[in-house]
């Protein structure tokens, strides 16, 4: 057995005892203890995830779990249509939104940056990290922290939330990058939460 938790904003944090299920099982075990969701009193029977999961209402875990796909998910990303990144201080960027909150990620969402040649991002930052893996192409990193650096296909990178960066392609190809980001309530992964 292992301590897990649900955690309701504005409500009392609720600690018990679950074992420790593949996500898919979780679900179907979620779905068959129907009661929780017209008495809110039963959250505690709900096992939670590996790690501590953000809600708001009891709605919103009711509607988690009936809209969170029961298998897999394959695309291909050429089967995802580029959207231009149209933001003040942004240029020749368009993001490929691979798996979001609309594909029932219950967690995290993947998107696929491109910057033409000589295109950029805003120096901006959000609440939300950034895990990139650069897959094509070469730029510059520039971090209120760390300065300008040079990345290159096979780097990786964490960025820490609130931590202002920009990427631009200082090469003559496409810039191609992964980049992640975490879901906070609300958010799709197509959009981040500005720092305040």
């Amino acid at each position: 057995m292992s301590h897990r938790y649900i955690i309701l904003r504005n409500f009392e944090v609720r600690f018990f005892p679950a074992v420790i299920l593949h996500y898919k099982n979780q679900k179907a075990l979620w779905k068959s203890q129907n009661m929780f969701c017209s008495h809110p009193d039963y959250l505690n029977i709900f096992p939670a995830g590996p790690f501590p999961i953000f809600w708001e209402t009891a709605e919103e875990i009711c509607n988690f779990a009936e809209n969170t796909p029961d298998t897999m998910i394959l695309k291909h990303a050429s089967d995802v249509p580029a959207v231009p990144m149209i933001k003040p201080d942004f240029s020749g960027m368009q993001a490929r939104f691979l798996l979001t909150a609309d594909d029932g990620c219950p967690r995290y969402a993947m998107r696929l940056m491109e910057f033409a040649p000589g295109g950029h991002c805003s120096f901006h930052n959000h609440k939300e990290e950034h895990e990139i893996y650069f897959l094509e192409g070469e730029g510059i990193l520039k971090t209120d922290t760390e300065g300008e650096c040079e990345i290159h296909a096979g780097d990786a990178v964490l960025l820490m939330p609130c931590e202002h960066h920009q990427i631009r392609n200082t090469g003559t190809c496409m810039l191609k990058m992964i980049c992640t980001v975490p879901l906070f309530p609300g958010k799709t992964g197509k959009e981040t939460t500005p720092c305040v």
